[in-house]
């Protein structure tokens, strides 16, 4: 068996065990968070699931991301959950649309509140896939990195696999 094969496996178990043994819902989601960016080598990974209110993603789970960072987005510049679902943050986007969001290069977007939280943070490339029960979208990975980037099928395919691993 192929060594990146073996890697991946390996990990997928040790979440499979940590969903089954019944870990507290930060603890997991920060293990499922730093799981994708160290199989994707990405420079920080975030579970965001959306606020009691309905109007704004939180960040639930991270890796790579102060906690700094944290509570500035959590409790001042939340990611709206845009009511035009054509804009918007990508992780806005994946959640509507149910559907993997991604940017290549942060730079190249339109001035906006989300823009302008990613230049904070130093992140350029952004990858956002839904995290799905059943019937709904629940909330959504998000992968980063601090250089463009364009995503390629295979990453997200990748990346999907462990939100829906969540399930």
């Amino acid at each position: 068996m192929p060594s990146e094969l073996r890697r991946w496996l390996s990990a997928i178990g040790v979440l499979t065990s940590a969903v089954n043994s019944g870990h507290d819902l930060k603890m997991l989601l920060d293990q499922v968070a730093a799981t994708a960016r160290e199989l994707l080598d990405l420079d920080f990974c975030g579970v965001m699931v959306p606020e009691l209110d309905g109007k704004s993603l939180k960040i639930a789970g991270a890796s790579g991301l102060s906690e700094e960072y944290i509570d500035h987005v959590n409790c001042g510049r939340r990611i709206r959950l845009d009511v035009n679902r054509s804009k918007g943050a990508p992780a806005s986007r994946a959640f509507f649309s149910g559907e993997p969001w991604s940017v290549s290069d942060v730079s190249a977007e339109p001035e906006s509140m989300w823009t302008d939280v990613a230049r904070e943070q130093g992140y350029r490339s952004i990858l956002a896939v839904p995290l799905r029960s059943a019937d709904q979208v629940l909330g959504t990975l998000n992968s980063y990195r601090t250089i463009a980037h364009d995503f390629q099928p295979e990453e997200v395919e990748q990346l999907t696999l462990l939100a829906e691993h969540e399930k």
